[in-house]
């Protein structure tokens, strides 16, 4: 953990749902989390319930959201869900106050009913992609969701496109 809130977790397998992180004592420290590359999977509530998260960078190399994973974070606000996620498990964002955007990058993922348990926001997805049906875009995933199709070239946060440069 650096002096000014950042986690960066470094690994090139995945991590174990465990239910309790290393990091979790310095919870109230942690304002950004990064995931290196590498790591396919962030595991069951890996990042919940860190009170003062406001940003999270994914790898493209993540694959698997499992449940919980970022669940309580009220301060997280926007979030980019990398092309390869192929899956995303229950309440991973539940209960996230301030999350007002989601990015995701390429295919639909299965993403559980209740993903979004209790938030409100705008969920942008790639235009064109024919994995991003009507029937998951009428779906609210437990939250009020209003869903934007666009270019995720212009959609990204700049933070995450300078990243991927």
């Amino acid at each position: 953990l650096y002096a000014d809130g950042t986690l960066t977790i470094f690994g090139t397998r995945t991590m174990e749902g465990a239910y309790s992180y290393p990091w979790h004592q310095y919870a109230k420290q942690i304002t950004r989390v990064i995931v290196d590359e590498g790591l396919a999977k962030i595991a069951t509530r890996a990042f919940a319930e860190l009170p003062n998260l406001e940003t999270v960078i994914l790898p493209s190399t993540i694959m698997l959201i499992e449940e919980e994973a970022f669940k309580s974070c009220p301060k997280l606000e926007s979030i980019v869900i990398p092309a390869k996620v192929e899956e995303i498990e229950s309440s991973a964002f539940a209960f996230c106050k301030s999350l007002k955007t989601v990015y995701f990058l390429g295919n639909a993922p299965k993403m559980a009913q209740d993903i979004f348990y209790n938030d409100t926001l705008t969920v942008y997805y790639p235009a064109g992609n024919q994995t991003w049906t009507k029937d998951l875009l009428l779906l609210d995933y437990g939250g009020k969701v209003s869903w934007v199709a666009g270019d995720p070239n212009t959609y990204t946060p700049l933070y995450y496109r300078k990243k991927e440069t």
